[in-house]
């Protein structure tokens, strides 16, 4: 028995000091923003020597998108079918990074909100990471929260006039 839980600290040891090897700290991001702007999301990766950041992709759980976004932006067919509601998803996007790109600090950009209609968002960010000499990725992600509404009209007249002034 002693030696079945020795066997089984050393893997978890083992495998929880290997999950700590990649990471993510998010510097700074857009928390609310109107429909139609870009979100920003600054973050950093921590990764075993060797990885770089190849890509990221955009994917949402239609649990954490407002039930309009789907038809909004005509993805509908793209979510996955899965057995339960929650677990459907949809990858919106892949950017991929260039080779030469060794930075593990990375300003990731959606470039519009458009047609997306308000409410609360929570989107997986999932960083692909590549090591010269290993097949395929790792896959690590994140979540990010934000809220999309509509300016306050005060806010919409002095935007408006100021982009009349210039």
């Amino acid at each position: 028995m002693k030696k079945f839980i020795a066997v089984i600290a050393a893997t978890l040891a083992f495998c929880g000091a290997y999950a700590a090897d990649f990471s993510f700290e998010i510097n700074e991001q857009t928390e609310t923003t109107a429909p139609g702007k870009p979100l920003t999301v600054d973050v950093t990766a921590t990764v075993p020597e060797g990885y770089r950041w190849a890509a990221w992709t955009l994917t949402v759980f239609r649990n954490g998108v407002p039930a309009e976004f789907p038809a909004a932006l005509n993805l509908e067919s793209k979510f996955s079918k899965a057995k339960r509601p929650e677990w459907s998803y949809c990858n919106i996007f892949t950017k991929w990074f260039v080779k030469s790109d060794n930075t593990l600090q990375k300003k990731l950009t959606i470039p519009t909100t458009d047609k997306w209609p308000v409410g609360n968002y929570k989107f997986t960010i999932q960083g692909l990471f590549s090591k010269p000499g290993v097949k395929g990725y790792k896959y690590k992600s994140f979540k990010v929260l934000f809220t999309l509404e509509l300016p306050e009209a005060d806010e919409t007249a002095a935007e408006t006039a100021g982009e009349t002034a210039e």
